[in-house]
C-alpha cells in the first residue's frame, strides 16, 4: 500500500470482478450468469448458514443463485460441455471465506500466526453439476495494520502471502502480496483486478472513510459463448 512504510507497502487489495452474461434472443435478453451464479454457500444447518469453516471435514458449496428457469436455459446452451468457473471467488456473507482451485490454493500456505483454516470443498454449479479440486480459505482473525506490522514482520512472505485488515468494527479488506499477484496475472488469473488507482491503495484513507467495496467491476460477456472462452465485451 502506498500510505504504508512496513511490510504493508509490499501489498495490494484483492478486488475480484462479477461475471454477467446477458445474451440476446430474438427480442429479448436471456441472464445466463451473474455475480450470484458464483458466490459459494453451504447449506443450512441448525438454522443458519455458515460463513467459517475450520477444515474439520470436507463441504459441499452450491451458488447463492437458485432459479430453475435459469438453470434449465443454462444446461441447454451448454449442451455437454462443462461451465467454466472462477479459480478465485468469495463465499457467501462478510467475505470471511474464499474459494480457490486447488490449481492455485496448493501452493499457498500460512502462518499459523494468521488464523487461516482450510477446507476441502466441492462445488455444485449453476447447472447443478458437482465440481471437485475446489478449498476454502477461511480468515479467522483480523488485524490491525499496526498489529501487522509487530507481529506479521519476521514471518516469512511465503507465509503471510493474503492477510485480512480489519477498516472499521465491521468492515474488513484482504491485501494479497505483490508477488502472488505478479504470479496469478502470470497464469492467466481472470477473475481479479491488478491496476488499482491511488484512493485504493491508501490504506489510512479507506480506514478514515469508513467504507471499501472488494468489487473490481463487471467483467461483461455478450454470450455464453464468449464467457466459456473468456472473451470480453
Amino acid at each position: 500500500m502506498l500510505d504504508m512504510q512496513g511490510i504493508l507497502k509490499e501489498y495490494r487489495p484483492l478486488q475480484m470482478f462479477s461475471v454477467d452474461v446477458c445474451e440476446k434472443s430474438g427480442d429479448e435478453y436471456i441472464e445466463y450468469l451473474n455475480e450470484y451464479n458464483f458466490t459459494w454457500q453451504p447449506e443450512p444447518k441448525d438454522g443458519g448458514i455458515a460463513q467459517l469453516f475450520t477444515g474439520e471435514e470436507p463441504l459441499t458449496f452450491h451458488s447463492k443463485r437458485s432459479d430453475p428457469l435459469a438453470v434449465k436455459a443454462l444446461k441447454a446452451k451448454l449442451g455437454n460441455n462443462p461451465l467454466r468457473l472462477p479459480v478465485i471467488s468469495f463465499c457467501w456473507g462478510q467475505e470471511q471465506s474464499i474459494m480457490l482451485s486447488n490449481k492455485i490454493a496448493d501452493d499457498i500456505y500460512f502462518s499459523p500466526i494468521l488464523g487461516v483454516t482450510r477446507t476441502p470443498a466441492t462445488i455444485i454449479d449453476a447447472t447443478k453439476q458437482t465440481r471437485s479440486g475446489y478449498t476454502v480459505f477461511s480468515f479467522h482473525k483480523v488485524f490491525s495494520y499496526a498489529r501487522v506490522e509487530s507481529r506479521l514482520a519476521d514471518v516469512p512472505v511465503a507465509q503471510r502471502l493474503m492477510i485480512r485488515i480489519q477498516l472499521t468494527a465491521h468492515k474488513s479488506m484482504y491485501l494479497v502480496h505483490q508477488s502472488l499477484l505478479t504470479r496469478w496475472q502470470a497464469e492467466g488469473v481472470t477473475e481479479l483486478a491488478y491496476d488499482f488507482d491511488n484512493q485504493s491503495l491508501n490504506l489510512k484513507q479507506l480506514i478514515k472513510k469508513g467504507s471499501y467495496t472488494s468489487s473490481a467491476g463487471y467483467q461483461t460477456f455478450d454470450s455464453l459463448a464468449d464467457y466459456q472462452k473468456c472473451k470480453l465485451t
